[in-house]
């Protein structure tokens, strides 16, 4: 019995993690979840830089919705698999995410800066693990 429980433990722990997705298998965020535009914006890679937010998928479920902010204003709600992308003109941002619903406030935001430069590109994925959702760069 005791194995029993240690392995449904394992199994729950392990079963929530996300797994990292690639843009390409990605699909942009629909428009009815957009729910603001930055007040900052470029149109292009000559005038800012371009940031790619992508939301893991978990396996195991489907999990919460991520609300995406940039610098403290809502800008999008991501599901799994989707993607947010923007330019930005250059300069310090900071980007956060938290889960919605977020009953009893179990989670709080997690939170990245980025420097943005004409030009380049920045990537970052969205996911779950270690019972917390996380915020980080990547190559993917």
């Amino acid at each position: 019995m005791r194995y029993l429980l240690l392995f449904l433990l394992l199994a729950s722990i392990c079963g929530c993690a996300s797994q990292p997705i690639s843009i390409a298998a990605s699909k942009a965020v629909p428009q009815s979840r957009i729910l603001s535009t930055p007040v900052k914006i470029a149109t292009n890679l000559e005038d800012g830089g371009h940031i790619v937010i992508v939301r893991d998928p978990i396996s195991g479920g489907k999990g919460p919705r991520l609300r995406l902010s940039l610098d403290g204003q809502a800008v999008a709600d991501l599901e799994p698999t989707e993607r947010y992308e923007v330019f930005l003109p250059e300069g310090e941002y900071i980007l956060s995410i938290i889960p919605i619903p977020n009953r009893l406030s179990q989670f709080t935001a997690t939170e990245t800066a980025v420097t943005v430069k004409k030009g380049q590109e920045y990537r970052f994925r969205a996911g779950y693990a270690s019972f917390n959702f996380f915020l980080q760069r990547t190559a993917l």
